[in-house]
């Protein structure tokens, strides 16, 4: 099954000019998220947002990473959180473990 984002690239390919509200109707989510998942692909050099209502396709989108790779991200990952967790359990002050809880998200977020 294809991610929202692949579903995306997928509509903007067919449709250069589809708007985000669009796009939103027919994968069934906000217009928001469409427009953060379109900036998403153009971050990663996928596609070049020409104008609020274009785009141009720059790139294929890449096919799915084999298995062994995605396992060794995951291991990595939890590792960090691991480690985070416990630095969050150290800190004294709100503050600091303000920091360290937003640095624990960032990592959850690409999990």
């Amino acid at each position: 099954m294809k991610t929202k984002q692949e579903q995306l690239y997928d509509l903007l390919c067919g449709d250069p000019h589809i708007s985000n509200n669009e796009a939103a109707e027919l994968l069934n989510i906000s217009p928001g998220c469409a427009r953060a998942t379109k900036h998403k692909l153009a971050k990663k050099g996928l596609i070049k947002i020409v104008s609020p209502q274009e785009v141009e396709i720059l790139e294929p989108y890449p096919e799915n990473e084999p298995a062994g790779a995605t396992l060794l991200k995951m291991e990595i990952y939890t590792e960090m959180v691991q480690t985070y967790m416990e630095d969050f359990r150290e800190q004294t002050t709100f503050q600091d473990r303000l920091t360290v809880g937003r640095e624990i998200r960032r990592v959850l977020d690409h999990m």
